[in-house]
């Protein structure tokens, strides 16, 4: 069991004992990762913040029939995910809402610049099919290996691979498109 898992599993533990700051440090842990994906998803912060609010009130709910054993962030990922899935099927996905990347820019001009990169990769990410940049955002925002997204997901390794590798070709090219 990894360093991460078992501190999941003693804050579990001890928010299932009535430490309600142990849920505190759970939700502080994990809602930007979960927001950042669900948004990639969505395409929208609003609904990234609505859909991070009923995962972890899903926690909340049915706190008893979780195991401080099981992987918590593949829960919270597998949930925000069928929520994600569920608005995209009333929905097509916006682009453009989600937040600015965090720029080290010194000044206005390279700030400028890098928001303009950054709509770009929105642009671009929006574009991908559904299941590419679920991977995408799997990887990047979650931190999950193609294993661990090919677990979450279900899915056999050889095709999370490829629909990764897929995505970053045509995220490659509709950049240098974007430049010219």
């Amino acid at each position: 069991m990894s360093e991460r898992n078992m501190q999941d599993s003693n804050l579990i533990a001890r928010y299932k004992s009535g430490d309600a700051e142990a849920f505190t440090s759970l939700y502080e842990r994990y809602k930007g990762m979960v927001a950042a994906y669900v948004c990639a998803l969505t395409g929208s912060r609003e609904e990234a913040e609505n859909i991070v609010q009923e995962v972890f009130l899903a926690v909340v709910r049915r706190i008893d029939s979780l195991t401080p054993e099981g992987n918590f962030r593949a829960y919270l990922l597998t949930r925000a995910r069928g929520l994600a899935l569920n608005l995209r099927r009333v929905r097509t996905p916006a682009s453009g809402d989600c937040p600015d990347a965090v720029l080290d820019a010194p000044g206005p001009p390279e700030v400028a610049q890098g928001r303009e990169n950054a709509k770009r990769l929105e642009g671009a990410l929006a574009a991908l099919p559904q299941e590419q940049r679920e991977v995408v955002a799997l990887r990047a925002h979650a931190g999950l290996t193609v294993r661990e997204i090919a677990e979450l997901l279900d899915e056999p390794l050889g095709t999370i691979k490829s629909r990764y590798r897929y995505a970053l070709e045509k995220l490659r090219a509709s950049l240098v498109e974007a430049e010219q």
